[in-house]
């Protein structure tokens, strides 16, 4: 399985655990549900779209590890690595300032 299908059976799995609708995990992700569909189908979306999809459910510590530990690299996995590690950073600097350090 290479690694959009295990990022797009995490998020499908995460959001129907959360008993959420696609329409309401979209918005609150601020995209469209043709995105979310998208992302959930193992589609290429907008970098973006994907970071939006995984802070909202925060899964980029969980997915960290599969950008990570895939195996052999092409252009899109590496990319997609880079993503989740960059959005897993953006998270721990979000909650770090919450609590008043300077995480930069």
């Amino acid at each position: 399985m290479n690694e959009l299908a295990q990022i797009a059976e995490t998020v499908k799995a995460e959001r129907l655990r959360r008993h959420l609708s696609i329409e309401t995990a979209a918005g609150k992700a601020n995209m469209s549900p043709m995105t979310w569909r998208r992302i959930e189908r193992g589609l290429p979306v907008r970098h973006l779209s994907m970071a939006s999809a995984l802070r909202y459910l925060d899964l980029g510590e969980k997915l960290s590890v599969v950008a990570l530990d895939s195996g052999p690299r092409d252009s899109q996995a590496t990319v997609l690595g880079d993503l989740v590690r960059t959005s897993v950073r953006a998270s721990r600097m979000r909650v770090l300032s919450g609590f008043g350090v300077n995480a930069a």
